[in-house]
């Protein structure tokens, strides 16, 4: 364990990270030439990249590696979703919902029920090696996309460092499982990277100390692993993203917990959903905010300027219900005469000059007569 948390923020990461990233490049590739789609088009079924980071630290730096491997212009196609990130719900939730970003950076909010078929390349640049956890983190990957063509066709590319304990649960997925979970039979093109001076010698240390090198080889080399979403996989990982069978035992603030979250994901669903409809010009939310913003402003409304922390299980059950029957678009009306909120009721053009009244000065200048 030790090697490994190290190894995650050295080169190391950033090899895997490169390769998880040409994957998913090549892939989207052979899938926009087998969909015909134009130059400049992005249509649904792609695929995309998920990479799962150790820390939000780590995670802000991934993503800057990963955008210094695209044009400017195709930058914002990649996204950070953490818990410490403004608007990281509505990131999930467009990640879920439309063709772009089409690469996402997270910690912990791919393990709490990220439901994107589209994901077909996992990053899995993480330290946690709990099995429901790395279950989890799988389910995301193994999901069949309507969209992306065949079943037969579609096979999901999980990037990990190839240590003892992701190789036994991965040895024991394949055998409770019975997946088609294969290795690639040719040998790796690639050499183990390099580490540095000062983790070497600390692996030699714990060498003379312990007679043991922890993860030295296998999980400092890079290997791909193929996995084939068989029906007995996808079977077995489907309780990954259904509920705890034991819902019944959550205590009152796990389950009010579990509330709040959904209701969050929901108002994320209808802010995206509309933003692509042109909703957004209805309303102008506040500097820094999106259209987000406003939908929680409209529901806490609805629901009588009631905080969700303040409201208990049956209210925060009854707020889930209401909102899967309506839409808060219909609902903005409730936001006027907030002064947090501008109602948009002239089209935004750009500047022209003023018209009736001649042009002033400027400050420190002399206006000369014709």
């Amino acid at each position: 364990r030790p090697a490994l948390f190290t190894a995650l923020r050295t080169g190391f990461a950033e090899g895997l990270l490169r390769r998880a990233f040409e994957a998913t490049r090549k892939l989207r590739a052979e899938r926009r030439l087998a969909l015909g789609a134009a130059p400049g088009e992005t249509p649904r079924g792609l695929g995309k990249l998920l990479v799962v980071a150790p820390d939000q630290i780590q995670a802000r730096r991934y993503l800057e590696i990963l955008r210094g491997w695209v044009p400017p212009a195709q930058a914002m196609s990649m996204a950070l979703a953490v818990s410490d990130e403004r608007g990281a719900q509505e990131t999930l939730a467009a990640y879920r919902l439309t063709p772009e970003p089409s690469v996402l950076v997270t910690v912990a909010m791919a393990y709490e029920g990220l439901d994107a078929p589209e994901v077909a390349v996992v990053a899995a640049l993480t330290h946690v090696r709990s099995r429901p956890w790395l279950e989890q983190m799988v389910a995301r990957a193994t999901r069949v996309d309507p969209q992306a063509g065949p079943y037969t066709a579609q096979r999901a590319l999980v990037f990990h460092p190839d240590d003892p304990l992701f190789a036994r649960f991965r040895w024991r997925m394949e055998r409770e499982q019975g997946s088609q979970l294969r290795k690639d039979p040719r040998p790796p093109r690639q050499p183990g990277l390099d580490l540095p001076d000062w983790l070497e010698d600390e692996i030699a240390e714990t060498r003379q100390r312990h007679a043991i090198v922890p993860l030295e080889s296998n999980a400092l080399t890079l290997r791909l692993s193929t996995l084939r979403p068989g029906p007995d996989l996808a079977a077995g990982l489907a309780a990954a993203r259904e509920p705890e069978p034991q819902g019944d035992f959550l205590t009152p603030s796990g389950a009010e917990r579990q509330l709040r979250h959904r209701l969050s994901e929901q108002v994320a669903a209808q802010a995206v959903e509309d933003a692509a409809e042109g909703v957004s010009g209805a309303v102008a939310p506040p500097r820094g905010a999106g259209l987000y913003h406003a939908y929680n402003a409209a529901l806490k409304r609805v629901l009588g300027d009631k905080a969700r922390n303040e409201m208990s299980l049956a209210e925060l059950e009854a707020a889930v219900e209401w909102l899967g029957r309506n839409r808060l678009r219909e609902h903005l009306h409730l936001l006027e005469g907030d002064h947090r909120f501008g109602w948009a009721t002239r089209n935004r053009q750009g500047w022209t000059p003023p018209v009736g009244r001649a042009a002033k000065p400027r400050a420190g200048t002399n206006a000369k007569s014709p």
